[in-house]
């Protein structure tokens, strides 16, 4: 089968760690330079930039939106990875 696909990476992660993913993310409205809170955190050492912060805004950073994601995600799982097969030599698990 040829492909454009260079690559796949599947990441397995809890529902837990996706939604801890999916929301924590803050900008700053200055730089719109986008953190989250716990795996990506702004920097300490910029006076005042913690105070700047807002939520980052739309459906990606609200925790009843990821976990619809999620439960849609795992209905098509069965079929992705059946669609995977086809890709087999490209395929790179991330733990």
């Amino acid at each position: 089968l040829v492909s454009g696909l260079d690559k796949v990476i599947v990441m397995d992660v809890t529902d837990e760690t996706g939604i801890k993913r999916a929301v924590g993310r803050r900008i700053d409205p200055q730089t719109k330079v986008i953190y989250h809170l716990e795996f990506d955190p702004p920097p300490t050492n910029d006076a005042g930039l913690m105070e700047r912060l807002e939520e980052a805004a739309g459906l990606y950073n609200d925790t009843a939106q990821a976990q619809a994601r999620l439960t849609a995600s795992t209905s098509e799982r069965p079929a992705f990875d059946q669609w995977l097969t086809k890709f087999i030599d490209l395929v790179t698990p991330v733990p």
